[in-house]
């Protein structure tokens, strides 16, 4: 595994490096607890869900985080009289399904576990927004030797005879919500080498990008990406939105690309299940560090390329940079890294970087940004601009 940081600028090379040198791997011996009379709680208003004590203590390390706090005195619960592992807080983003979603399967794999589940102890899950696991989530854990169509989605404040609760497998030591150090065990990567076993060569690439811009509203987080396809696509990668694609034939093309690029975030996650050695190019669209992705590499064993190719600005208010929006541009390191002649338009005389920054002002954003009509002109603006590229 080794990095390259000559396509990021001085500044950001500076916060990068020591960050890259540190081992994000934990030795850290994991139990399961069991609580009696235990309640699980589904996310409140704040986000905040897990469980909580019999004498209604919440704890901390069964929120999404392992911080979080939550008060609690009992209202509004029903009994449940049987035994639960609790699996935690599922966050449907697909980057997560394999990182966060996961981080307390290690225990299904136990001879405890299965005793447990043979005696009647049912699975649970709280979830972000009370949404359901996808198919593609089904299929994957499946894959895992997971049977997630098992799994029982508490939606309701439940009180429960016995909670088990599994210690978790990939975790962070700070409460900075997505902007802290994240380290995984050997438990975290039984999972992902059960996924791996499984794959099928079904369709291959050499080189490949996966790109969000067949989201429906890409425009609004990620400003500019179809200029960084276009550079892609002129070195040969093949552009691929993996959300047209089955889940067998994305992690097909990952298993066996030698060289895999996309853009910094949740999707580059996906990378976890690139074969070792593979060349990754991570595309920066915003000045933070994202600790999921140092772990990733090292976990996956591969050699990554840092691009910085984004002018992003702070957001305003409370939002973290990594929620975005993000301008996506072409800089002189790309360039840089893609070979091509260094002639492009300066950010700051594309009306488009204006407008991205002028729509983050709240009072902007509420009174003009999100009328139809602009969101109309926004995704035609965008799509015209992509395909002249």
């Amino acid at each position: 595994m080794n990095y390259n940081l000559d396509y990021v600028r001085p500044s950001q090379r500076a916060l990068l490096q020591p960050e890259i040198e540190k081992s994000y791997f934990s030795d850290n011996s994991l139990n399961c607890k069991c609580y009696e009379n235990a309640y699980v709680l589904p996310p409140n208003g704040a986000g905040v869900g897990g469980v909580a004590m019999k004498n209604f203590d919440f704890i901390p390390t069964t929120a999404f985080e392992g911080f979080e706090q939550r008060k609690f005195d009992g209202q509004g619960s029903v009994y449940n009289d049987c035994d639960v592992i609790y699996l935690g807080y599922f966050y449907h983003v697909w980057g997560h399904y394999f990182t966060d979603n996961i981080k307390r399967f290690w225990f299904l794999y136990t001879e405890k576990a299965k005793k447990l589940i043979g005696n009647g102890c049912r699975i649970v899950f709280i979830s972000c927004f009370n949404k359901e696991i996808n198919e593609n989530g089904h299929k994957l854990y499946s894959m895992a030797d997971v049977d997630s169509s098992t799994f029982e989605h508490i939606t309701k404040i439940t009180q429960f005879r016995r909670v088990y609760v599994p210690d978790i497998s990939f975790y962070t030591n700070s409460s900075v919500e997505f902007l802290s150090e994240r380290f995984y065990t050997t438990e975290f990567c039984q999972p992902i080498q059960r996924i791996r076993e499984k794959i099928k060569p079904t369709i291959k690439y050499d080189k490949v990008y996966f790109s969000r811009t067949g989201l429906s509203g890409y425009y609004l987080r990620e400003y500019g990406e179809w200029k960084i396809e276009s550079i892609f696509r002129k070195k040969g990668y093949e552009i691929i939105r993996p959300e047209t694609l089955s889940l067998e034939d994305q992690l097909s093309i990952l298993a066996n690309c030698k060289h895999f690029a996309t853009t910094e975030g949740s999707i580059a996650h996906n990378a976890i299940f690139c074969s070792p050695g593979t060349e990754v190019v991570i595309i920066r669209k915003a000045d933070y560090v994202n600790y999921y992705q140092l772990a990733i590499n090292q976990l996956a064993d591969l050699n990554v390329i840092y691009i910085d190719a984004h002018r992003s600005v702070p957001p305003f208010g409370d939002r973290h940079i990594w929620a975005g929006p993000f301008y996506l541009c072409i800089t002189s390191y790309i360039l840089k890294w893609s070979g091509q002649l260094p002639f492009f338009v300066p950010y700051f005389l594309l009306p488009s970087y204006w407008w991205y920054v002028l729509r983050r002002n709240p009072f902007v954003l509420r009174k003009i940004a999100n009328r139809k009509i602009v969101h109309w002109l926004e995704r035609n603006y965008w799509n015209y601009s992509a395909n002249k590229a």
